[in-house]
Parts: C-alpha cells; sequence; structure tokens
C-alpha cells in the first residue's frame, strides 16, 4: 500500500509540473486551434530523408535516449506520453520500446511538426504505435493515471 501511494504521489508531481510548465508557456505557440490538422503532409523528399537521417543519428549520439528508455523501465506493451514531442526524435525510440502493443501519445501545439513526426515514424514503422494530438500550450492533453511514464525533454515556447 505504502509502495503504491508513493508512486502515485510521485505520478501526481511529474504531472503537476506538466501543468506548471505548461501554463507558463505563451498561448500564442498553439497553431491550428487544435484541431489536429495542418494542411498538406510535409514533402519527402532526398534530401530531407538525409536530413533526417542525420538529426536523428545526433540526436542519439549526443542524448543516448535508449538509456532514458531503460532508466525508466519502458518495456512492450507499456502507455507513455512524449509532451512537447517535436518532429519525433525521442518519440521513435519510445515507440520501439513500447511496440508493439503499447501506446505513446506525441503531443504538441504545433500540427506540422507532428506531420513531420509522422513521416519519421512511417519511414521506420512505427506510426501505428504512436497517436498524435495537438494541444493547446496551457493543456497537456493526457488523462490522469492512464501513463506509464511521461516525458518532457525542451519543452519550450517564445
Amino acid at each position: 500500500m505504502r509502495a503504491r501511494l508513493a508512486a502515485m504521489s510521485r505520478a501526481v508531481v511529474i504531472f503537476g509540473l506538466c501543468l506548471a510548465i505548461l501554463a507558463s508557456c505563451s498561448k500564442s505557440g498553439a497553431s491550428d486551434g487544435g484541431s489536429g490538422a495542418s494542411g498538406s503532409a510535409p514533402k519527402v523528399t532526398p534530401s530531407t530523408t538525409d536530413n533526417t537521417a542525420r538529426e536523428q543519428a545526433r540526436f542519439d549520439a549526443e542524448r543516448k535516449p535508449e538509456k532514458v528508455v531503460e532508466a525508466l523501465g519502458i518495456k512492450p506493451g507499456g502507455r507513455v506520453a512524449d509532451v512537447g514531442a517535436g518532429t519525433g526524435l525521442l518519440t521513435v525510440h519510445l515507440a520501439r520500446a513500447v511496440a508493439p502493443n503499447g501506446t505513446v501519445v506525441a503531443t504538441d501545439i504545433d500540427g506540422a511538426v507532428l506531420e513531420l513526426l509522422h513521416a519519421r515514424l512511417d519511414a521506420v514503422g512505427l506510426a501505428d504505435v504512436v497517436e498524435r494530438r495537438v494541444v493547446g500550450a496551457e493543456t497537456p492533453g493526457l488523462e490522469a493515471g492512464a501513463y506509464d511514464a511521461i516525458l518532457l525533454a525542451e519543452v519550450d515556447h517564445f
């Protein structure tokens, strides 16, 4: 019972921090009113594919996302949220970790970057593992108590 209360307390603190961070962000970052539609999908060319691969390799080398996944104990079948997912540099690792039966909920205030995230995941066969959500700057768009882990990395607005 004590361990369960401690885990719930940690989850509440993490969720509270998420809310506080998001609440401190400017409303001006929301791009499409939360509809999830961003117009046409990004055009993928050999040049953008090369840039995406280089960007992913650099992120992987610098940030060691596999260590994050390992440290958090993210396993197949898990449910994880990536708040401020952007183009999905971390999301792809989370999706690999929870696949084939788990889910990653990737949120961002910008629908266009979530389209880029979708292209990145589609290229590696993981698009079906990730649910994309466009959210407002003050609303995380996550259900309470529904996640094994909630991650935020470089979540900021100007």
